[in-house]
């Protein structure tokens, strides 16, 4: 299994070198891509994929987690097994 951060590398080298899975790939967020956000930027991004959370509940999971990876995937999780979701 590829670690987020070497397929996100694999898309970024593609990207970079070929035109046509660039534009296939526009808009598709990347973790480079919040970076520089704020935290505010980064909790409407999360509420834009239905995941709403304040400044100390996202604090607490950050702190209880190893890695960025880890929270992604507790974060996924809540969304799929959220009521109605799928």
């Amino acid at each position: 299994m590829l670690s987020w951060v070497a397929m996100e590398r694999a898309v970024e080298e593609r990207r970079a070198t070929d035109p046509a899975y660039r534009k296939k790939t526009e808009g598709r967020p990347l973790r480079a891509d919040t970076k520089y956000c704020t935290d505010t930027e980064l909790l409407d991004k999360l509420r834009a994929f239905r995941i709403n959370f304040d400044r100390p509940s996202l604090r607490r999971l950050c702190e209880q987690a190893l890695s960025a990876q880890e929270i992604a995937e507790r974060l996924l999780g809540q969304l799929v097994d959220a009521p109605g979701q799928g």
